[in-house]
């Protein structure tokens, strides 16, 4: 139930053989992405003032992070570079003379697939794109703003989902690739959000979140075009990322409990887990699995200036709430329900991504 928002067991460390990364980024002045391994942290990337990171993943024993990187203080500190590390190595994507991003990353074979975003002539705008290997392929896009957010490949064929930003005040429109292909997932005037795409066999799986017909959001997942609410469609929910481990379906993201706090959270196969404290404020931002062992990391809130905190504004559709509000948060993951909290309170953090090695 939405409301049995339970205390969990604090932990001082994790206690797992295996190391756990969690990606952070502050935004003060602009964005400067941190890595955690474990109880210590670094700042990712030295050379240059402005970093994000927005996804990771381990295949192999390699580890590959998408996100971009910038300057400050010069003509163009508006634009950025796509990029991906690679075991800490920096590849850039963009020619960083305009606005671009990765925010997803695949490996298939010997390949790499980084879906992102960045400008296009024809379009005259920013649009949706991926990186095989390295080169650029600009998805269709109606010549309107589009940014690609997640991406995966099953049988050399690339599937992708993404969001399409109107030119007029209609709402967002969500977009599903397939080889190129170009097809809407929402009405025009339903609001929904998709983050996540991945294969489990032959059944295709979406996650995301939608506004229902009440005006809630709610947390809600996509098997093979068919929708399934994760929430009750009353209490406010949102989904932030979902990973398939052995056929089992996770899905995390942040929930509303009836005494109107936010609850970290997670659905396995439908089921919902509640790992945070009811006395708390609390998001899930990124969620992984090793072993059957659930990792979910997230951020408690302690402090908010003028924000009225929900799933649909911090945890939910909209993930940089850090962007545009005030706010002090511990950045915290949570293994197995058991939270292990990362260094001292900050202004204006928020967890990207997560993983175990």
């Amino acid at each position: 139930m939405l409301d049995s928002c339970n205390k969990n067991e604090l932990l001082d460390s994790d206690s797992n053989d295996k190391s756990v990364y969690v990606l952070e980024t502050l935004c003060n002045n602009g964005k400067i992405a941190k890595m955690w391994k474990d109880n210590s942290c670094v700042k990712l990337i030295s050379e240059y003032e402005i970093s994000d990171t927005r996804s990771a993943i381990v295949n192999n024993g390699d580890v590959y992070i998408a996100g971009d990187i910038g300057h400050t203080g010069a003509a163009d500190s508006a634009n950025t570079w796509a990029a991906y590390w690679k075991n800490g190595v920096l590849t850039k994507l963009s020619d960083g003379k305009h606005l671009a991003s990765a925010t997803s990353v695949f490996i298939s074979g010997q390949d790499v697939y980084v879906g992102g975003y960045g400008f296009d002539a024809e379009a005259n705008s920013i649009v949706g794109k991926y990186w095989k290997n390295g080169i650029e392929v600009t998805m269709p896009n109606n010549k309107k703003t589009t940014v690609l957010n997640s991406i995966c490949v099953k049988d050399n064929e690339v599937y992708a989902i993404g969001v399409e930003y109107p030119n007029d005040n209609s709402n967002v429109r969500n977009i599903y690739w397939h080889n190129g292909t170009f097809n809407y997932l929402n009405e025009s005037n339903k609001y929904m959000n998709t983050v996540s795409i991945a294969f489990s066999g032959n059944d295709c799986y979406i996650a995301g979140s939608e506004i229902n017909d009440s005006g809630v959001c709610i947390a809600k997942y996509w098997k093979n075009g068919t929708g399934y609410n994760l929430s009750n469609g009353v209490q406010e929910a949102a989904v932030c990322q979902m990973v398939i481990d052995h056929n089992d379906v996770y899905i995390g993201g942040t929930i509303r409990c009836k005494n109107d706090t936010m609850a970290a959270v997670y659905w396995k196969n439908g089921v919902q887990h509640i790992v945070s404290d009811s006395t708390q404020n609390c998001c899930g931002r990124a969620i992984y699995v090793d072993k059957g062992d659930v990792y979910l990391a997230g951020e408690e809130v302690q402090y908010v200036d003028n924000t009225v905190l929900s799933p649909s504004n911090y945890g939910g559709y909209s993930t940089n709430y850090g962007e545009y509000s005030t706010a002090k948060a511990y950045v915290q993951y949570w293994k197995n329900g058991k939270m292990v909290r990362l260094g001292e309170m900050e202004p204006n953090a928020y967890i990207r991504s997560m993983f175990v090695k």
